[in-house]
C-alpha cells in the first residue's frame, strides 16, 4: 500500500502483489486503481515481512468500502474530514497447520540407511512429513522382510530380534 502514501487520489499503480487483491476498485477507469478501503488484505509471500500500511481516519462516515478520491479532492464531500497516519504491519501467519505423519514402515534390523539424514525432513528414506494426505507417497525400499519369516511352508521357528540402546539388532533364534 505504499503506493497510497500522501495522496488524496488513491493509486493507478498496478498492483501485482498478492494477485491483485487489494487493486482495481473502479473496474471503469482503465489500469488498476487502489483506493482506501475498508480493509487492506495480506497474503502467504507478506508472512514474516513487515508492510507499510496508510490508515486513513475520517470524522465523518464515508460509507462502506472503497473511497472514490473525487470524495477527498476539490469540491468532495470529504475533503478536510480526514487523517492519514502510517503504520507498519508485521504479518503472521496464525492459521492452524496440518500436519500428515509418513506412512508406517517395516523393515529389518539389516536395512542400511543414513543415520545424519533422519533430521532433514525432506529425506525421503522413511516417508515425508505432508501438508496433505494426497500428497503422500509410498515408501520404496529393496528391504526383504517377511520372505523368510511369513512363508507358511516353512516349519515354525520362534526368531527374537534383540535391540540395545545404540539400536543395534541382533537376532537371537530358539
Amino acid at each position: 500500500m505504499d503506493e497510497l502514501q500522501g495522496t488524496n487520489n488513491g493509486s493507478t499503480k498496478e498492483s501485482k502483489v498478492c494477485n491483485k487483491a487489494n487493486g482495481d476498485d473502479d473496474v471503469n477507469v482503465d489500469g488498476s486503481q487502489t483506493y482506501f478501503d475498508d480493509n487492506v488484505k495480506f497474503c502467504c509471500e507478506d508472512v514474516n515481512k513487515t508492510i507499510r500500511v496508510v490508515f486513513r481516519v475520517f470524522d465523518v462516515d464515508p460509507g462502506v468500502g472503497p473511497v472514490h478520491p473525487s470524495r477527498m479532492s476539490g469540491s468532495g464531500i470529504l475533503v478536510g474530514h480526514f487523517s492519514d497516519c502510517m503504520v507498519e504491519v508485521e504479518v503472521q501467519d496464525k492459521s492452524v497447520p496440518t500436519v500428515v505423519a509418513p506412512p508406517d514402515i517395516v523393515v529389518s534390523c539389516m536395512y542400511w540407511f543414513d543415520l545424519t539424514k533422519l533430521s532433514d525432513p525432506a529425506d525421503p528414506t522413511f516417508g515425508k512429513v505432508v501438508n496433505d494426505v494426497a500428497w503422500r507417497s509410498k515408501v520404496k525400499t529393496t528391504d526383504v522382510v517377511c520372505d523368510a519369516y511369513c512363508n507358511k511352508t516353512i516349519s515354525p521357528v520362534i526368531r527374537v530380534l534383540l535391540v540395545d540402546y545404540l539400536h543395534n539388532c541382533s537376532p537371537l533364534q530358539m
